[in-house]
């Protein structure tokens, strides 16, 4: 919806909407909630919704808004609002992205992390998998030259050079993953 909403043309574009909802478990009152679309592309890429909320105060909100307004959104139950005045609606943003760009920093870092000890585990798998794929090929050349196989084993030598170019391949694919990044686009 975020993408959809970016892509249309600046000049029939809404910065702001303002919407009712009726939700159990909402405090009923007046909230700025700043919608996003978060991309994270690490080894286990995803992409989210992500919400903000401030009360009309500029307080966070104490009761679940932003996720209220994107199931109200996603059922096709948004109403239309009452709108607050643009400076009131200018300061609470700023007070939203200080809050968003908070949660990315925070985020990313933790991502990182787990990206890291994922990529981690990845490459002791991919290791220990290459290393029994080389020894079933190894134990194949050994028993083919002792057959006097010359030709068969010289066969198998090139499937050591192949696995030992595909582990290489997943490695570099595992290191380009390994610095995964974080977008957030509102």
């Amino acid at each position: 919806l975020v993408r959809a909403a970016l892509r249309v043309p600046a000049g029939h574009r809404a910065r702001y909407s303002a919407v009712r909802i009726r939700e159990e478990g909402v405090e009923a009152g007046r909230y700025l909630v700043l919608v996003s679309v978060a991309d994270w592309n690490g080894i286990r890429a995803k992409t989210e919704f992500w919400t903000t909320v401030v009360d009309g105060d500029g307080q966070p909100a104490s009761t679940p808004v932003g996720e209220a307004v994107l199931a109200s959104l996603a059922r096709g139950e948004l109403e239309p609002g009452d709108e607050l005045q643009a400076t009131a609606s200018e300061e609470l943003l700023a007070q939203c992205l200080v809050k968003m760009r908070q949660r990315q920093d925070h985020e990313r870092a933790r991502r990182q992390d787990e990206n890291e000890a994922l990529a981690e585990s990845r490459r002791i798998s991919l290791q220990e998998t290459h290393n029994r794929k080389i020894r079933q090929i190894q134990n194949a050349i050994d028993t083919l030259r002792r057959d006097g196989n010359e030709r068969m084993a010289e066969l198998n030598r090139r499937k050591l050079d192949n696995q030992n170019r595909l582990l290489q391949e997943r490695i570099e694919d595992l290191e380009e993953a390994l610095s995964g990044s974080l977008e957030v686009e509102h």
